[in-house]
């Protein structure tokens, strides 16, 4: 067993990939952040939406693409997509005001989760990058 902590109050795993990878969120003074452990132990952190009250990351697939949400100062949630520690790329589905990507398989895939109207539906949502992502 190993445990790890990052600076702050709490540290949580959100995933982990077949490389030993390992995304999270931990929170400090500043609100909610994400990071990214590697299997060496080496910690990338802070991950941070720009502007973003506060960053989640729930999963991480073989490629490094990681998934999670963050929180605007309007009180809504985004998807978030990176295809990299600072490569962002936002989804939502108008007019909710929660979107949340909860999980990515080596294929692009992603799962997560919908609001609309206080109606929570699951998604289900291919990755395609172009050169530019």
């Amino acid at each position: 067993m190993t445990l790890f902590s990052l600076p702050g109050s709490f540290t949580a795993v959100g995933g982990m990939n077949n490389l030993n990878q390992v995304v999270g969120s931990y929170s400090d003074e500043g609100g909610n952040h994400g990071y990214i452990r590697n299997a060496d132990g080496t910690l990338t952190f802070p991950i941070d939406y720009p502007g973003a009250l506060h960053t989640f990351l729930y999963g991480i697939n073989d490629k490094g693409w990681m998934v999670g949400s963050y929180l605007d100062t309007e009180d809504v949630y985004h998807g978030l997509f990176l295809s990299s520690p600072r490569r962002f790329i936002v989804f939502d589905l108008p007019p909710g005001r929660f979107t949340e990507l909860a999980g990515i398989n080596n294929q692009g895939m992603i799962c997560g989760d919908y609001e609309d109207n206080g109606v929570v539906y699951g998604l289900v949502a291919r990755v395609t990058l172009t050169p530019a992502d």
